[in-house]
Order: C-alpha cells, then structure tokens, then sequence
C-alpha cells in the first residue's frame, strides 16, 4: 500500500508477459519504466516510451552475474573474517595464560 498525505491506497503492478515470438510479432512500443518480459527465455526489457520492442536492448543479465560474484566475495571474506577473529582470540587467550603463568612462577619464588 502507498502512503500519500496520511491516506493509505491499495497499489499492485501488473508485468507483461508473452514469449520471444509473441513480442516480436507484435512488436509494441512499451511505456517509460514499463517492464516486458519474455516468459519464455525469462528475459526482460525495459520501455522508453518511443522504441518498438525489437529495437529496445534487453536487461544485462551480466550485471546479475556481477553481483552473484561480488556476494560471493564477500561471503568468503566474512569467512576469513570470522577466522581471522577465532585466531586473534585463540592468541589473547595463549597470551594470557602464558603471562598468568609467568606471573605465578615469578611470586612463587
């Protein structure tokens, strides 16, 4: 629901679909911001308002790749982050004990 001026309006969007060769048959010129998609490829396109379907590029389904790769990264890098934080807390706990142990050793004598 859409909030305008502290009234609540009930809003849903409708998406096109037709296959590859129902689009290119009829060839429509899509509106501004308006989606068409292939529902048989899942392919999309975005409107203009003045470009004939066949004319329009379809979304860079590499951009998508991108972003699986980059999420990918930072996957492993929280992983290597949350290593990096065992390692340092495995070495203050070493640390500790080896420093608690020296202290003992040395007021015991």
């Amino acid at each position: 629901m859409a909030l305008i001026a502290n009234t609540l309006y009930p809003q849903h969007i409708a998406l096109t679909a037709y296959t590859a060769a129902e689009w290119s048959a009829s060839n429509p010129i899509l509106l501004r911001g308006e989606l068409g998609i292939e529902s048989d490829t899942s392919r999309i396109k975005i409107g203009n308002g003045s470009t004939n379907w066949s004319s329009l590029p379809y979304i860079d389904t590499d951009i998508i790749t991108q972003i699986n790769a980059i999420t990918s990264r930072l996957d492993a890098l929280e992983a290597l982050m949350t290593q990096h934080q065992q390692l340092a807390d495995s070495l203050h706990d070493y640390f500790n004990s080896l420093a608690a142990k020296t202290y003992r050793e040395e007021t015991d004598e």
